[in-house]
């Protein structure tokens, strides 16, 4: 028995150390009105939802190669202006969803590439039919990389800029 117990304190040890090595937001999904939904090389797949009395609907189509084609966002039967810039580099997409952050609508993109896990968050304001800000966190890096959109027709966008607090980055979304 008492060789028993060194083992099994071991164990545990070893257990809590394989979930700490990949910590995770507690709060995923916590603004969610979509479920996850994971994408298919080659195809398109399209969700609906309802927040704060308006419907919004997504769609995303993925290349062969897991590279972000053509998303769309549509609010209350308008389609939400979004530049391809925001998310033609990114590649190796594996889920997404909807959710609301305050008033702001967003599509949060989930995936991996070669430099390793990345959290794209599209987010469009309340007040504008267009991207305010796109948001990029990579494992591993503790800041975010905001870009934000003017409202002018072009919607020309800002130097991408790291994010100015101290946060936990990839693991505080």
């Amino acid at each position: 028995m008492k060789s028993l117990l060194p083992c099994l304190a071991i164990a545990l040890m070893a257990a809590s150390f394989a979930h700490a090595e990949a910590p995770r937001s507690p709060h995923l999904l916590r603004d969610a009105f979509t479920p996850a939904t994971l994408l298919q090389d080659g195809g398109t797949v399209r969700w609906t939802g309802e927040t704060d009395d308006q419907n919004a609907e997504a769609s995303i189509s993925l290349g062969q190669d897991g590279r972000l084609e053509k998303v769309q966002v549509m609010q209350d039967g308008q389609m939400l202006t979004l530049p391809d810039s925001a998310f033609a580099e990114m590649e190796g997409a594996a889920q997404a969803w909807l959710e609301e952050r305050g008033s702001d609508t967003t599509l949060v993109i989930e995936g991996e590439d070669d430099a390793g896990e990345w959290r794209l968050a599209l987010i469009f304001g309340d007040k504008v039919n267009h991207l305010r800000k796109r948001r990029l966190s990579r494992e591993g890096q503790k800041r975010d990389m905001f870009t934000f959109y003017n409202r002018e027709e072009e919607m020309r966008a800002s130097e991408p800029v790291q994010r100015a607090s101290h946060g936990r980055g990839y693991y505080s979304l």
